[in-house]
């Protein structure tokens, strides 16, 4: 079975490491700080064959400041993964939730 890391990187999103047909670990991101993001990943390489990162965009009418803060923590997010050598590929948002039907428990 493929072990799967998938991220959504906005500041209400989180990650899901899917690690069989029945086991999974959703985390959200709203209470967690970068380094707690960092570690999460870190102590979970070992249980991680893929990782799917959403290839997120600005939006219209979204502020000049929310979509810089969105930017630097999606920048954030590839950092943590190319230091850590965790080879990812970029989805379209939401792709992996609904391929995975969790795109409900990502959020709780």
């Amino acid at each position: 079975m493929i072990r799967v890391l998938g991220i959504d990187p906005g500041a209400s999103g989180g990650m899901a490491i899917i690690k069989g047909n029945d086991e999974y670990e959703c985390f959200g991101f709203a209470k967690m700080t970068k380094p707690d993001i960092a570690d999460l990943i870190r102590r979970n390489l070992s249980s991680i064959d893929i990782c799917y990162l959403e290839k997120v965009h600005s939006m219209p009418g979204q502020g000049v400041k929310s979509t810089f803060k969105f930017g630097e923590g999606f920048g954030h997010l590839q950092g943590i993964l190319d230091s850590l050598m965790v080879k990812y590929t970029f989805v379209r948002p939401g792709t992996w939730q609904k391929e995975l039907g969790i795109q409900s428990l990502i959020r709780d």
